[in-house]
């Protein structure tokens, strides 16, 4: 008697239970295997959204799958382009060419080979340079005379002709810029010795003349540095100039 009234109350327990939302019914004595599992597809309190598959890597249940990272801005290289001039353009300095070359390793094997129609990623306005693992922010201000960069960099300097952009860093330097963004020249001016230039391109030509040290191939010339009365200069060109071309730029600028 005990046996059917058991078998007939079995299905009424059992729909009771997966009704009430039991996630797992106990195995009964005298049954083998696991606990019967009633699974519940839907999300508590949500019964007509399915809960979609866990993002998981096969074999690796702990470990979710990152979403992938937004395209990065990019640059189609031109006739002329260098990543120093490239970096002028589009990021502001020259000499944050390291930046491009970082970010373009897959395809650039060497900084001073990049060629037309070479596409080129570049990093987004709101990306700062990073030094050591620390973000650091453009050390360039845009001043508007020649005094008032001079205010900033403790010093003053004469050019050829009038800058297209004149920047400065305060107690250190100042920049002209020539072109778009530096694209055509570019004029730099700083207290005590070494090379402020920036172009860490290697050239297959160097030569001294005067005080100037010139850098360039087949006896053109693409970036002259000297020093003068306690401060060092640098003058880089997109377009490279002859020697006499070259020094005469050299002795325009004090």
């Amino acid at each position: 008697m005990k046996n059917m009234i058991f078998k007939k109350t079995l299905p009424m327990m059992l729909a009771v239970l997966m009704l009430a939302g039991t996630a797992a019914v106990p195995a009964f004595a005298g049954e083998t295997g696991a606990p019967l599992i009633a699974p519940n597809p839907l999300a508590a309190g949500q019964a007509d959204i399915l809960i979609a598959p866990s993002p998981l890597i096969a074999g690796k249940p702990d470990i979710l799958i990152a979403p992938a990272d937004g395209a990065n801005e990019v640059y189609t290289v031109v006739k002329g382009d260098t990543l120093w001039s490239i970096a002028q353009k589009l990021l502001g300095s020259g000499s944050l060419w390291r930046e491009l070359y970082d970010a373009n390793k897959d395809t650039i094997k060497n900084p001073r080979l990049i060629f037309v129609g070479q596409v080129l990623k570049v990093p987004t306005e709101n990306e700062e340079p990073v030094i050591g693992g620390m973000q650091i922010p453009n050390p360039f201000i845009n001043c508007d005379t020649m005094t008032e960069a001079a205010d900033l960099a403790g010093f003053s300097v004469v050019l050829p002709k009038a800058a297209d952009m004149l920047q400065a860093v305060k107690g250190s330097m100042i920049q002209a810029l020539y072109g778009d963004n530096g694209s055509d020249m570019t004029i730099r001016k700083a207290a005590g010795s070494g090379d402020i230039s920036g172009d860490y391109n290697v050239y297959a030509q160097t030569e001294i003349a005067g005080d100037a040290t010139l850098k360039g191939a087949n006896d053109t010339f693409s970036l002259a540095i000297w020093e003068k009365d306690g401060y060092t200069y640098s003058v880089s060109v997109s377009q490279a100039l002859s020697q006499a071309a070259m020094l005469e730029l050299v002795y325009a600028i004090q």
